[in-house]
């Protein structure tokens, strides 16, 4: 009984210290594969789903900063750097490339970080496994309690991109969403693996439906992409 009491002690005092240990996002040869669905009525490719690949590729130099090139479908959209949990973007539009803060990941639970002047807090965090990987997982809310949450998933990103940290950032008219996860070819998430995206359906539950990220919905859209028994269904 003893041995079995110091193996379990001993078990868990290594998962936490997996748990625990930080994962970078910023990798040269990371590569994000993302699908697109097409979410207004009036566009004739309305519901119509697309991929993409994003992806960090090649060192480069800013104002005397080291940078990793960011590519979105072989578009090159900027240059990311990560230096303590931090995670920093220069658009390629910002003529006086001048960096952002895109991520930060050293937030606790409670501190609170602003964007377009909405102010939002680190309400709770978790774990989640994927690649025989555990992720912390950051649930970020609105303060002023709009209803916008966000989820930022450490070394991967937002769910609705590595550059979409926050719901409200992501183009008009395009549900975006994170499908896949590598560096180099070794894939290091995957959302229908997680759980979080495309639940399974479950005996007992057939009513529940959910967003195209997994999160649980009170009541159909009134119109778009809506995940019902582990199938994707369209509101025109």
């Amino acid at each position: 009984m003893k041995k079995l009491f110091i193996f379990s002690v001993c078990c868990l005092f290594l998962l936490q210290a997996q748990s625990q240990d930080y994962i970078p996002l910023v990798e040269d040869g990371k590569v994000w594969n993302m699908e697109l669905v097409s979410t207004w009525q009036s566009w004739p490719d309305y519901g119509v789903v697309r991929t993409e690949k994003w992806e960090l590729k090649g060192d480069t130099v800013i104002g005397g900063v080291s940078y990793i090139k960011y590519y979105e479908d072989g578009e090159y959209r900027g240059a990311m750097r990560e230096a303590d949990k931090k995670v920093y973007i220069c658009h390629r539009f910002d003529a006086d490339n001048q960096e952002s803060l895109l991520y930060d990941f050293s937030m606790k639970e409670g501190d609170r970080v602003s964007f377009n002047d909405i102010e939002f807090v680190l309400a709770s965090e978790d774990y989640i496994e994927s690649g025989n990987m555990a992720f912390r997982q950051m649930k970020l809310a609105d303060v002023n309690n709009t209803g916008e949450i966000n989820y930022w998933i450490e070394g991967v990103g937002a769910l609705e991109g590595p550059c979409n940290p926050f719901y409200s950032m992501r183009t008009g008219g395009v549900d975006i969403s994170i499908t896949s996860c590598y560096v180099g070819e070794k894939c290091i998430y995957s959302r229908l693996a997680d759980g979080i995206d495309l639940p399974s359906a479950v005996i007992g539950k057939e009513s529940l439906i959910y967003d195209l990220h997994g999160r649980r919905l009170e009541q159909k859209p009134a119109k778009g992409i809506y995940i019902h028994n582990g199938k994707k269904m369209l509101v025109k």
